[in-house]
Parts: C-alpha cells; structure tokens; sequence
C-alpha cells in the first residue's frame, strides 16, 4: 500500500498543532453531541440530532419526547 497521501495530511495537520483552545472545546463539543445521538440511535433512541443537541446543551425537551428517552440521552454524558 501506499501512504505518501496519508503522511502529506498528516504532516499537514501536525503543522497545524497545537489546535487553538476554542477550536478544541467546539471539537470537543461537537463530537460529543454527534456520538450521544449515534449512540443513542443505535439502542433505537428516536431523538433527532436537534434535539439530542438542545437536551444535552440547553437541558430542554421536546414537548411529545417521552422523559424515558431524554433522560438516556443525557446518561450517555
């Protein structure tokens, strides 16, 4: 196999480090809503990523979502 491409954007990104802080915390807080929502979706949680977002940031729920639900989404923290 062959890497060069692979080792150019890694080099690519290792002079870009280190990261600035902000752009870590909204990596940080990107990921974590995107991987509780796919989590959550894989135990057949029906939150959108909308509303995982709102549940996890906001602590807000959405009217018709059963609390059984949000109260997994926000377990997954």
């Amino acid at each position: 196999m062959n890497f060069s491409k692979i080792d150019l954007l890694k080099n690519e990104l290792d002079g870009l480090r280190p990261l600035p802080t902000a752009a870590v915390r909204n990596l940080e807080q990107v990921y974590r809503v995107e991987w509780t929502y796919n989590s959550n979706a894989i135990e057949g949680n029906t939150l959108t990523l909308l509303e995982t977002k709102l549940v996890l940031e906001e602590g807000l729920t959405i009217v018709p979502t059963v609390l059984k639900i949000v109260c997994k989404s926000t377990l997954v923290r």
